[in-house]
């Protein structure tokens, strides 16, 4: 235990959940969540960010905080814990120190529009204020994210109240039964996201239907999965239901 102070190199200072500081960058612990964590992943794809914009906009930082693509904008599915913005973040502020200007998000998820605030005008008269009185400087506002307009978060929101429905038949909670039209579309509502098809597989396995599991976990090992847990338990799932197939075979 300890504290270190980490001095960029350069004028940008990423922090992901992983130590930087060479007293903590050589622990074994920091090793392994940069390893087998989605941390790593998300600090190159701020850097890669950060790089395509010299010098950042305001603008463009919003953008950045709204990012839900991979490494080189590659598609890793909606809601995916290697996105900068994994759809469920509470708020970002954006901050021009220079200027004193400040941008707040808004809901759902940062992709709302982001408020503005020019501190000049806000801090000689704050303390002065007795009634309720819109601080905002409407010309600063970002607008929302062109993303809230599209059929793909349309369909990501459908999918986030499938996959509720899904994990509460899992656990036994409803004896709702899906059919094969309720994973038709549970899986165009998000394709390139590997919890789309893990799950899928993890409920046929419990249904007995093993050849659909397979396939289904196989899928899943094909997308971008964020931590090695989370693909070390897909493995063994996958293995589970190839011994499950080998027996029956050898029971026919």
């Amino acid at each position: 235990f300890g504290i270190a102070i980490v001095i960029p190199a350069e004028h940008s200072i990423v922090c992901a959940n992983h130590f930087q500081s060479e007293r903590f960058n050589q622990d074994q612990k920091n090793i392994q969540s940069q390893e087998q964590t989605a941390s790593g992943y998300r600090y190159q794809r701020v850097v890669q960010e950060i790089n395509r914009w010299k010098p950042m906009s305001e603008k463009d930082a919003a953008f950045l905080l709204r990012d839900t693509k991979g490494l080189d904008d590659t598609d890793i599915g909606l809601g995916n814990e290697k996105a900068i913005n994994q759809l469920i973040a509470h708020h970002s502020v954006i901050f021009k120190p220079k200027e004193r200007l400040v941008w707040v998000s808004t809901a759902p998820w940062q992709l709302g529009a982001y408020i503005g605030y020019n501190l000049n005008e806000i801090f000689p008269t704050f303390a002065t204020l007795h009634q309720q009185k819109d601080l905002t400087e409407q010309e600063l506002m970002i607008p929302a994210d062109t993303l809230l307009n599209t059929v793909a978060y349309r369909n990501f929101l459908r999918f986030r109240e499938m996959r509720d429905t899904l994990e509460n038949v899992l656990s036994g909670k409803t004896s709702f039964l899906p059919e094969e039209v309720f994973f038709d579309t549970f899986h165009d509502a998000n394709p390139r996201f590997y919890e789309t098809w893990s799950l899928t597989g993890d409920y046929y396995l419990q249904a007995g239907r093993q050849e659909k599991a397979v396939e289904c976990y196989q899928k899943a090992l094909s997308l971008e999965i964020p931590g090695k847990d989370q693909r070390e338990k897909i493995i063994q799932n996958l293995a589970a239901a190839l011994v499950q197939i080998k027996l029956k075979t050898n029971e026919i």
